[in-house]
């Protein structure tokens, strides 16, 4: 992947398969699920378009825009909980209830983000807790 002019490479822990639904499921580390389902947005395109548009997002889903260090909720229908995530999966900052047409720029710079309808992120979910995949027979 690029970014701007520079050569960006994605973690590994950031990267369950390509594109398209995970097998997979993200949960925290003291094991709390915070989605069951995750779109993995890994182009230019499936990166812009995210959730723009859509009149929803069903509870236990989730989009994982990488690489990703902003986001913006122009054109879209709902409000999102928004986490940051370093190359670690760990958790750099949180925004809960972010409303359409606003942008956001985490304070550290972030190499994924992870985007939950409004609600749907457990409330025990904070800055420093480190997510993984989890597959989804053994949730």
């Amino acid at each position: 992947s690029h970014w701007g002019n520079k050569k960006f490479v994605i973690p590994e822990l950031l990267m369950p398969q390509s594109a398209g639904q995970s097998e997979t499921a993200l949960v925290s580390q003291s094991g709390e699920t915070i989605a069951t389902t995750v779109e993995i947005a890994d182009s230019w395109w499936q990166r812009f378009k995210g959730l723009q548009f859509r009149k929803q997002l069903p509870d236990g889903h989730a989009i994982l825009l990488r690489p990703c260090s902003s986001i913006h909720t122009f054109w879209m229908r709902f409000s999102i909980d928004v986490v940051f995530l370093d190359g670690d999966l760990c958790v750099i900052e949180i925004h809960r209830d972010v409303r359409p047409w606003r942008t956001l720029i985490p304070q550290t710079r972030s190499v994924a983000v992870l985007e939950m309808s409004t609600g749907s992120l457990p409330v025990c979910i904070r800055p420093g807790d480190v997510l993984a995949w989890s597959a989804i027979d053994t949730l």
